[in-house]
């Protein structure tokens, strides 16, 4: 009887766990193979075995996955970059050390002892330094720099031309970290031995001119729709941008008087503030889609601090020599044109620089309106045989942009008038209550409070007068009808 009653199962006992066989010199194999923070971190948290074997050498392991991830020639730039993140406001000794390790490439900041955390930072940092590097070259090589035509299948980008892209990009982030936390720049060339001076003189020229192509691409991107980073190169130049649908159509944007397109010199003061914010919030700009998630973005970080970069390019390259560049000596040489900072083989950039500013003073080295359509093409970015394959440095004379329109035009006029016009209806919406989108002919999108939208005042009459007998019988006869 006993025999035909069900037997209680046995327990599932799992089997071990093969990881914890492992011995650990096999284990740090494995963190050192990882290829990214972001890959250290599940690995990490995926076993308590790991885990324990991280802890034991975590400093160690975080070296290893970043040297792998980023590269030697750049790691150091991402550790600075990362460091200015935690600068003081307005600190500016603390702004000058950090800019003097920068300069020196200072290998001391790679043997503190890093947190994972620091680790999955430096990875994000770097993540938004690869999108931008992507769109940078898809974007620059789209075009032949000489014949105008459209490159289908350029040549993809050697590893000195991706770090030089990317070492512009630290740059850049640098920057806006660095003179964002410090409130001002000066309005004048900077004297030595502040933040200003140190950043732009501790760099070559045409490195200087590498920040001016990626500042510049970074305007236009972020000018542009959110669309596929595949189809980048094809977008449609009369397509309005993101920056300019959210200034041109939101009530409150309208309110603070927020011009989406640009000036008749090309500047626009609401753009620079949002460029000086970040690599991070840029991608987050540009990515988003909705009408009201750009609007939150843009409104969320409209007072924080700023920095131009336009500015500060054009206030440092402002030297006194009267020599053209292409009659200098090697003293004169020695004496104006500071050495390069990044280790780089290729003096193609350097060529390209110096062919594009030879008839210059050192007054304009840089970021000037004449090498524009040149640093839409990233001339200051290439090996030197991409330009010899394009034939660029042959030319006799720089490529140009289109001839442009006189500065004003009727059409300019009109389009300020109705711009003026916008602010005008915008900001009445405002007063009475009204937010969200708005165009001009199409009041149905705007979202009114509870109590709805403001009733028009009623129409008023014709004027009453003892003097205007019609008037004054008619009156009458309706006064005698309500009787």
């Amino acid at each position: 009887m006993d025999d035909q009653l069900p037997r209680p199962p046995m327990p599932v006992v799992p089997p071990p766990n093969p990881f914890l066989s492992l011995p650990p010199e096999l284990k740090q194999s494995i963190f050192s193979a990882l290829p990214n923070a972001g890959a250290l971190r599940s690995l990490v948290l995926a076993c308590s075995s790991f885990y324990r074997t991280f802890l034991d050498a975590e400093s160690l392991i975080i070296r290893s996955v970043l040297y792998t991830q980023i590269g030697s020639d750049l790691l150091n730039d991402a550790v600075i970059v990362f460091q200015s993140r935690a600068l003081d406001q307005h600190d500016e000794e603390a702004a000058i050390e950090l800019l003097k390790s920068y300069t020196r490439r200072d290998t001391r900041c790679m043997s503190q002892i890093w947190r994972l955390r620091d680790a999955l930072a430096i990875g994000d940092l770097h993540g938004d330094i690869e999108f931008f590097c992507r769109g940078f070259a898809a974007s620059a090589l789209s075009i032949h720099p000489v014949t105008g035509v459209e490159e289908t299948s350029p040549s993809p980008l050697s590893l000195l031309e991706s770090n030089r892209i990317k070492r512009t990009l630290y740059r850049y982030e640098l920057f806006c970290n660095i003179f964002r936390k410090l409130g001002m720049l000066q309005d004048i060339q900077a004297t030595p031995e502040t933040p200003q001076s140190i950043f732009f003189s501790s760099c070559a020229p045409w490195e200087n001119e590498q920040l001016a192509c990626v500042r510049a691409y970074i305007l236009e991107r972020f000018s542009l729709r959110a669309c596929s980073e595949n189809l980048y190169p094809l977008y449609d130049k009369l397509t309005i941008s993101a920056f300019c649908d959210v200034a041109e159509h939101d009530i409150e944007c309208g309110s603070w008087e927020m011009r989406g397109s640009d000036g008749v010199d090309g500047f626009n003061d609401w753009k620079e503030h949002y460029l000086s914010l970040g690599l991070a919030y840029l991608r987050q700009m540009v990515n988003t889609s909705a009408f009201d998630d750009r609007c939150h973005l843009l409104k969320t970080h409209k007072e924080d601090p700023d920095c131009s970069l336009f500015d500060a390019l054009m206030i440092q390259g402002d030297g006194n020599d009267p020599s053209h560049l292409d009659t200098y000596t090697e003293e004169d040489e020695h004496r104006y044109i500071p050495p390069q900072r990044a280790i780089d083989s290729d003096k193609g950039p350097e060529e390209a620089w110096r062919w594009a500013y030879a008839a210059y003073t050192n007054q304009y080295w840089y970021n000037m309106s004449d090498q524009m359509a040149l640093r839409q093409r990233g001339y200051v970015m290439w090996d030197s045989i991409r330009l010899a394959k394009w034939g660029l440095l042959d030319l006799d004379e720089l490529p140009r942009e289109p001839p442009r329109e006189p500065i004003v035009t009727e059409e300019q006029i009109r389009r300020d008038r109705e711009i003026s016009a916008s602010f005008e209806e915008r900001q009445r919406i405002w007063n009475q209550g009204g937010r969200g989108w708005w165009s001009a002919g199409d009041e149905s999108r705007i979202v009114w409070p509870p109590s709805g939208p403001p009733k028009p005042p009623k129409p008023m009459g014709p004027r009453r007068s003892w003097s205007n007998k019609d008037v004054w019988v008619a009156d009458m006869q309706t006064w005698r009808m309500t009787l």
